[in-house]
């Protein structure tokens, strides 16, 4: 794991760079401090080794004539590949087998280059930056003009900043996307100004202009439907358990997240005899509780550490304020508890946190299976799917399937009509009127998005959207990505690796989910391997009861934030009606809904960083 900030242009300084990186998310132990200057050009980078092949190593590199430079962060899953391919030796760190794909490939080195990464180089003598990240936009990276030419570029956002030379303020238009749930932040920020380079992408910076070239997208046709269920679920194991060895194959202790779901838990399944065969302590299981609940899991976690021996560490999730959200933007009950797990974890040695992020991505019931039988004209799949295969006699199942017919020989513009209008009743009533125009320009704009992956499969375009242009991918995962990395490890996702992602995409829609159980090809795969109560569990949990809780214990300091309500100063929210929504939901007279809990979390975040101040 690497953090870096470099500038470029006529006033790049060595001393804002220090004082970005000094305010960038990540604490110590660092294993490397490096700084790379030139007129022109300042840089400095800290790494914390997480896989052997990079222990010594630098993650800022420069060619012999000086011609380049590089600045790495991240870990390559496909190195012996690339070490045929390049000539390398096998104990060449991934920085520099990174150096030497640009070196033979240059603009097409990352479409060859398989894992998570965040890359910058420089050609000092062209006047060429060009950034790119992996596929799923794991590794962040921005970058912002200076007032007087150039760039600054970094892993975080808030580094840009800390040199106060470029004034900070909120975008507003993307705030008001962020509270209506259609946010994608693949190449913008809260921040007016913050440019994001998209996932999958190659970023060329040259006399101040620059251009993105996308080297990579989801396929909608991938689907492997010659394959046996049998060897579909061989490939789903085979895929997850290179996923998992390849992000703990360091030497320093492990720690998984252990919700007791069966994501996290089949990762621990994995990893637990792996860690085991090669003379190493089980890893360090992680929980966030929350008695009282419906969706505490504090069973299944100790369930998991019987079955594998592993110490099990628990926090309890209790009642949260705007205060607690730690150092990043939007963020929720989990953030205290997280906070000091995490803490613990650093303090055993942890570098690194397995999860099951990304599982949902790929396995999610969208609703649209059925419609997805109907276009395929698969009778079978749509009896199964409107649940008439269980119950021939159900008018409900015979029901379903008619309606869900229909719909799908609906024309295409009086279906976007349709959908449209729905989006728009959804939208809270506390909304301004440019908030909702705005709001319907996000929703637009993934509906654009999606039409362009001329499928006919409405399921196939959404699996695909779901893994590249949502608030969960582009926001929700950052979000989590940087507080760990602000407590000093790092996440780590096998079911993001591009090999897990592959085998999930090429399952046929029976084998994603049935009527009445998801994930039935991950269960499969994982049979023996963990306890039934958690290979079995149904349905998922829902943390909805928590964040209502979590809230309404604390509700007066929320309450206070939308008296003097930021969102309103910038003119998002109605004055009156936000903060009477807010307490209808605090004082538990309704529901506490997603768009008000973004809304609270935004609100928080405003508060924290003043960015409502600087608006103009």
């Amino acid at each position: 794991m690497s953090i870096f900030v470099l500038e470029i242009g006529p006033r790049a300084r060595l001393a804002n760079v220090e004082v970005a990186l000094a305010s960038g998310l990540g604490v110590g132990p660092w294993d490397t401090d490096e700084t790379s200057t030139r007129e022109g050009f300042a840089a400095r980078a800290r790494a914390r080794f997480i896989v052997p092949e990079d222990e010594g190593s630098r993650c800022i590199l420069e060619d012999r004539d000086r011609r380049w430079t590089l600045l790495w962060d991240g870990r390559l899953d496909d190195r012996r590949e690339l070490i045929d391919s390049l000539g390398a030796t096998a104990s060449a760190s991934d920085a520099s087998l990174a150096a030497l794909a640009f070196a033979a490939w240059g603009v097409e080195a990352p479409r060859r280059l398989i894992g998570d990464f965040a890359v910058a180089r420089f050609d000092h003598v062209e006047g060429t930056l060009l950034l790119a990240r992996d596929r799923l936009g794991i590794r962040p990276l921005y970058f912002i003009e200076l007032p007087e030419g150039g760039v600054r570029v970094a892993t975080s956002e808030r580094a840009l900043f800390a040199p106060r030379d470029v004034p900070e303020q909120p975008n507003l238009r993307l705030l008001a996307q962020a509270v209506a749930g259609v946010a994608v932040l693949d190449r913008e920020t809260f921040r007016v100004g913050v440019r994001v380079v998209p996932p999958a992408s190659v970023l060329t910076i040259r006399a101040g202009r620059a251009t993105a070239e996308r080297y990579w997208s989801p396929d909608p046709d991938c689907v492997d439907e010659r394959s046996s269920p049998a060897e579909h679920v061989a490939r789903v194991r085979s895929a997850l358990e290179a996923a998992v060895v390849s992000r703990i194959r360091g030497r320093w202790p492990v720690a998984a997240q252990a919700s007791g779901g069966l994501d996290s838990s089949s990762c621990i399944a994995i990893a637990s005899p792996w860690l085991a065969r090669h003379g190493r302590p089980p890893p360090l299981l992680l929980q966030m509780s929350c008695p009282g609940l419906a969706c505490d899991e504090s069973r299944y976690a100790a369930s998991l550490a019987k079955r594998f021996g592993a110490p099990l560490l628990q926090a309890e999730a209790a009642a949260f304020d705007p205060d607690q959200v730690g150092n990043v933007d939007l963020g929720g009950p989990w953030c205290v508890p997280y906070g000091r797990l995490f803490d613990s974890a650093r303090e055993r040695g942890c570098r690194v946190v397995l999860t099951g992020e990304g599982s949902d991505e790929l396995q999610l019931r969208h609703g649209l299976e059925l419609e997805d039988a109907i276009v395929r004209r698969d009778p079978l799949d749509a009896r199964r799917f409107s649940g008439a295969w269980e119950d021939p006699l159900s008018r409900r199942a015979w029901s379903r399937l008619v309606r869900t017919a229909v719909r799908a020989r609906m024309p295409p513009p009086l279906r976007a009509r349709r959908a449209r209008r729905a989006f728009e009743r959804s939208l809270p009533d506390y909304f301004t009127t440019r908030s909702s125009r705005w709001a319907l320009e996000g929703y637009e704009d993934i509906e654009r998005a999606t039409r362009e992956l001329a499928h006919p499969s409405p399921l196939r375009r959404a699996v695909c959207m779901e893994l590249s242009s949502t608030t969960g991918m582009t926001l929700i995962l950052q979000e989590l990505q940087l507080f760990a990395q602000d407590r000093g490890v790092e996440l780590v996702h096998p079911f993001l690796d591009m090999r897990v992602v592959d085998a999930f995409m090429a399952l046929p829609a029976r084998l994603r989910l049935s009527f009445d159980i998801i994930k039935p090809t991950l269960r499969a795969a994982m049979e023996g391997a963990l306890p039934p109560e958690i290979l079995w569990r149904y349905p998922p949990t829902s943390y909805v009861e928590l964040h209502e809780r979590a809230h309404r214990e604390r509700a007066e300091p929320w309450l206070e934030l939308t008296r003097r309500s930021a969102l309103a100063q910038l003119g998002l929210v109605d004055p009156k009606r936000f903060p009477r929504a807010a307490e209808a939901a605090l004082r538990g007279e309704e529901d506490l809904g997603v768009d008000l809990a973004y809304a609270l979390a935004i609100e928080a975040f405003l508060r924290r960083t003043g960015l409502a101040a600087g608006s103009t």
